[in-house]
């Protein structure tokens, strides 16, 4: 199986205008190509299931995550090393891909996404008559 990685279809998130902003950074992404496909994997530390949103329109795939950090009641944060707030990330597409075939699995901060390459753009042989 051949893999490369690409994070050239990262678009990030711009703020919008004249709605509320929350603080959102941009996970880390990685993109690995493989002869059936793509696999993305998006850090996401302090998202949970419940928290997350993966949704597909028109071929741009978009990640948003709300973290929750809860100190102790009888702690006191001096210094801060995560923001509260949350994730988003863009994806446009490929048109090769199937957006049919997405799996996401969330498992230890990290979001594990598998798309399957169309069926037609798959190369194949050609007999010849």
């Amino acid at each position: 199986m051949k893999t490369t990685s690409d994070t050239s279809q990262v678009q990030l998130r711009e703020p919008s205008h004249g709605q509320p902003h929350t603080p959102q950074a941009s996970p880390s992404c990685q993109v690995i190509r493989e002869d059936e496909g793509v696999r993305l994997y998006v850090s996401l530390p302090g998202v949970t299931r419940e928290a997350l949103s993966v949704s597909l329109q028109d071929n741009l795939l978009v990640v948003t995550g709300k973290r929750h950090f809860k100190t102790p009641g009888d702690w006191t944060c001096h210094r801060s090393s995560s923001q509260p707030g949350g994730y988003q990330l863009k994806l446009r597409l490929r048109p090769d891909l199937d957006p049919a075939s997405i799996q996401a699995e969330l498992a230890e901060g990290i979001l594990t996404l598998s798309l399957s390459q169309r069926e037609s753009a798959r190369a194949r042989q050609i007999a010849v008559n």
